[in-house]
């Protein structure tokens, strides 16, 4: 019985616990129904806002009619999805009057955008407003969202709690009728697990996994229940993250538009200015700061009466307008303004800053003012320019007229004339009408082609001077030169030329070009009359010197020897004569090249001191040099030219004193410190600089500037012999050398000369072999010599001075007789003369080196009278070793015999 009335309260209870169930299922369900209706309420408001959103950001505008006409429309339409948005909580009450509200100011908005439409000037204005719109229109999707997700979270906690007691009243019911629903056991409490697994799942967010329970009892029902509403969740889930993405993109792209729009006004050229309805300042864009001179914070609440005391304004006639005369003023007034000029000074400021302004007024739909807009633009450049162009117009046409050179315009590619002046008028003889009306291939004789080949030079710059030829009114055809380039008048492009008549210039040139033909025809044959007088000269005076010496040689005594000595001293004195010529000649011809090689300074210098020191000796002078410590021992340059120059100088000198000392200084004039190098990697040059004092008669004060020039006495008395070139050859060749000479002298105290020459450090060191060929050794083998000389004095003079040497000698008379000598026999050497009869020197050395006669390698030294510039040259290129002059110099014959001798020497301990 109790077991029974268990069961019957049991079975009770499961009544009662199955009638609750299916209440809580029947709630729920109801429940799902309420959460579908609710949902699509939202849908309905975000699918409606954000169509709303996408006309607001319709690219043509919400000036263009039929956008506005949707745009009302679907604003309409919108009301009534709004007011059925659902409210379960407070929050969701609050988002819902907020989005009203928002939906309020919007439909303000598009009304306050459709009134601006109408005005051009207020392009910024809308921009700003639908830039307002698109931000509330993004918050209302944001705000319908949050509402979106407070319901579903409210009718989620709702449905957890039925849920709850659901399971609560299943587990309840399961213990009390476990052994009267035991066979239901695993229909019933089985699936009601995993309900309440998917229960939890749903809880966790987890909806992508499924419901299953088969069957077909209540259970299975709700479990297909859950299973729809967990589709329908992750659906709408689904939708709220696209919408929510969608409106996230809008209020990005609203955001984005909004800084484009703030960017835009921060990087206008143009000045912005926003009054309010008080005529105070609200906003300032940063050009308009720099145009005004003042930020927007010195403004702010600044009224225009105290505006004016920081800048003065100016009408274009330069009258000071009122307060109601102000552009901004104007437009709070309701007039639109369009492009009116003033000028401003900025406070401490005269410098005047013309502005160029506009301005309109902000007007709601019902006509209300909320305040003006003006524009400011800087045109004070354009004014300057504008100023400068008319002024630069003016100079131009005022230099054109009056110049008295011949200037033309004409167009590109036609050649049509465009204007000239009155000078091209009156030199070529057309009026101005004529000109106008002719093509500047009417002047030009030249061939059309060319003529277009020069236009094109002159367009792309290439050649702006010519030399043309121009026909004139009369037919003459004159030389004209011509400057001609690419030119804007009045914007434009034009040719110019400005002409020059150079007839008789070219004339001038044409007898300048045939007199500096004549004088190079002079010039040759006063060149070849040199070297004539030098060799006809020279060989007389190599018998005269050299039969001197041989006599001395042989010791004469007494007045002989005298008379001997006198003819030697004349001698030489006539050859210095031909030689200063000479050299003068060279020069002034300018043909006289400076040699580059390596030699010891020192060496050379201290040679010619001693020289020099006994040449003072014998007249009881002292004889003072000294060579500084930085003067380096080896350079590179013309050693025989820089030894003249010292020569010349110390010489002179020496000639012009008759008592006291002869003092030389030699260092550099940089003071560059070289002591000890032999040689030097860099090319700077040295500046060699030397001091030449004397304690003579002097100069007098007007004839020092005469001191160098050509045959100058000077203070030169009978006894002081000379051609007065000396000081003349040796400042041009110190000039050759980059240098100068000076001369200070006081009359009857002496004199100080002082010269500069320019060399270079040595590329080499001093070898052993030139150490060795600087001095004559005596231990020298005697050589076979071949005398090739047809003057009768000069061969025996040359055979007894090589006797005199030590050396056997053979003679012959010509070039053949050489070579047919050198074909019979060996010679150690040949001194070689070169004008002979039959066969030159010259000739005779070629066919020598081709092999024609004896060992082609055999040394051959010229002997000869030639002594101009290039005749060395010309023997060595000829193939001969070396070179003697005439007269011949004793000393130089031995070294070049003894050099002959060492090589000869070295090749025969080789072999």
């Amino acid at each position: 019985m109790r077991i029974r009335r268990i069961l019957q309260i049991s079975a009770m209870i499961s009544i009662i616990s199955v009638a609750s169930l299916f209440a809580t299922i029947i709630a729920l369900q109801a429940m799902d129904a309420r959460h579908d209706a609710e949902a699509q309420n939202v849908n309905n408001a975000v699918r409606k806002i954000t169509l709303l959103l996408s006309l607001t950001q319709e690219t043509l505008g919400l000036h263009n009619q039929r956008i506005i006409l949707q745009w009302q429309a679907h604003y309409a339409d919108l009301t009534p999805t709004l007011q059925s948005l659902p409210a379960l909580t407070a929050q969701s009450r609050s988002l819902k009057a907020r989005i009203l509200r928002e939906y309020d100011s919007i439909g303000i908005l598009f009304g306050n955008l459709q009134e601006t439409s109408q005005d051009s000037m207020a392009v910024g204005v809308r921009e700003m407003i639908q830039g307002q719109l698109l931000v509330r229109t993004s918050s209302m999707v944001t705000d319908v969202f949050a509402i979106n997700d407070l319901t579903d979270e409210y009718i989620y906690r709702e449905k957890r709690r039925m849920l709850t007691w659901l399971a609560g009243e299943t587990v309840f019911l399961a213990g009390v009728v476990a052994s009267l629903l035991y066979i239901l056991l695993r229909r019933v409490v089985e699936p009601v697990v995993r309900l309440e697994r998917a229960t939890k799942a749903l809880s966790a967010g987890q909806l992508d996994q499924p419901i299953q329970v088969s069957g077909r009892d209540e259970v299975t029902r709700l479990a297909a229940g859950f299973e729809h509403m967990r589709l329908a969740l992750r659906d709408r889930l689904e939708d709220l993250g696209a919408a929510n993405s969608r409106a996230e993109e809008a209020r990005k792209e609203a955001e984005l538009r909004a800084a484009e729009l703030d960017a835009a006004l921060m990087s206008l050229a143009e000045g912005l200015v926003f009054y309010d309805t008080e005529h105070h300042i609200t906003y300032l864009n940063p050009s308009a700061e720099k145009i005004l001179g003042f930020t927007l914070e010195d403004m702010r609440c600044v009224s225009a009466e105290a505006r004016m005391k920081l800048f003065t304004v100016r009408t274009l006639n330069g009258g000071s307008p009122s307060k109601e005369k102000l552009v901004g003023w104007r437009a709070l007034q309701g007039e639109t303004v369009l492009g009116e000029e003033f000028v401003i000074y900025r406070k401490g400021s005269s410098l005047p800053v013309h502005l160029l302004s506009s301005a309109a007024p902000i007007k709601t739909a019902d006509g209300r003012t909320l305040g003006a807009i003006q524009t400011l633009v800087d045109i004070t450049a354009r004014k300057r320019t504008e100023e400068a162009l008319q002024e630069s117009e003016e100079r131009y046409r005022s230099i054109f007229q009056n110049s008295h050179a011949v200037m033309l315009l004409f167009a590109p590619g036609t050649g049509e004339i465009v204007d000239v002046n009155p000078a091209a008028c009156a030199y070529y003889g057309y009026s101005p009408e004529e000109f106008r009306r002719m093509n500047i291939a009417r002047i030009n004789i030249l061939p059309p082609e060319e003529l277009t080949v020069r236009m094109a030079e002159m367009s792309s710059g290439v050649r702006k001077r010519f030399e043309l030829k121009h026909r004139l009114v009369s037919g003459e055809v004159r030389d004209v030169e011509v400057f001609s380039g690419p030119v804007r008048v009045g914007g434009r492009p034009l040719f110019y030329s400005i002409v020059h008549d150079i007839t008789a210039r070219k004339r001038a040139e044409e007898a300048l070009s045939q007199a500096k033909q004549a004088a190079d025809q002079a010039n040759q044959a006063k060149s070849e009359f040199l070297a004539s007088m030098s060799h006809e000269i020279r060989t007389p005076m190599n018998g005269i010197l050299g039969l001197t010496e041989l006599a001395l040689m042989q010791e004469p005594k007494g007045k002989i020897r005298d008379y001997l000595g006198l003819v030697k001293q004349s001698a030489n004195s006539l050859l210095g004569i031909i030689n200063d010529i000479l050299d003068l000649s060279k020069i002034e011809a300018g043909r006289v090249e400076l040699e580059h090689a390596d030699f010891d300074l020192r060496a050379m210098l201290q040679g010619l001191f001693e020289t020099m020191r006994l040449t003072a000796g014998r007249k009881g002078l002292t004889f003072l040099a000294n060579i500084a410590p930085e003067v380096p021992a080896r350079l590179r340059g013309d050693q025989g030219r820089l030894r003249q120059i010292f020569v010349n100088v110390i010489g002179n000198a020496i000639k012009f004193t008759e008592a006291g000392q002869i003092s030389v200084l030699v260092g550099l004039e940089n003071g560059r410190n070289a002591q000890g190098t032999a040689y030097c990697d860099s090319l700077e040059p040295f500046c060699l600089l030397t001091s030449v004092r004397d304690t003579g008669v002097g100069v007098p004060r007007d004839k020092l500037d005469r001191i160098f020039e050509p045959f100058d006495t000077g203070t030169r008395s009978a006894r002081h012999d000379g051609t007065g070139l000396g000081l003349t050859i040796t400042k041009r060749l110190v000039e050759l050398m980059s240098g100068r000479i000076t001369v200070q002298s006081t009359l009857g105290q002496g004199s100080t000369f002082t010269f500069s020459a320019v060399l270079r450090p040595a590329t080499t060191v001093a070898t052993a072999d030139e150490a060795e060929h600087a001095s004559i050794r005596s231990d020298a083998k005697p050589l076979r010599v071949l005398l090739a000389e047809d003057n009768e004095i000069n061969r025996f003079l040359a055979v007894e001075l090589l006797k005199g040497l030590g050396h056997e000698v053979t003679t012959v008379h010509d070039g053949r007789q050489a070579l047919d000598a050198l074909a019979r026999e060996r010679f150690d050497v040949v001194l070689m003369d070169v004008q002979m009869p039959e066969m030159h020197g010259d000739e005779a050395t070629r066919r020598i080196r081709a092999g024609e006669a004896g060992d082609p390698h055999v040394p051959i030294v010229a002997l000869t009278a030639y002594a101009l510039k290039g005749d060395r040259e010309a023997f060595l290129a000829a193939g001969m070793s070396d070179y003697l002059s005439k007269p011949i110099d004793v000393e130089e014959l031995a070294r070049v015999l003894e050099r002959v001798g060492v090589e000869q020497g070295k090749q025969a301990g080789a072999d």
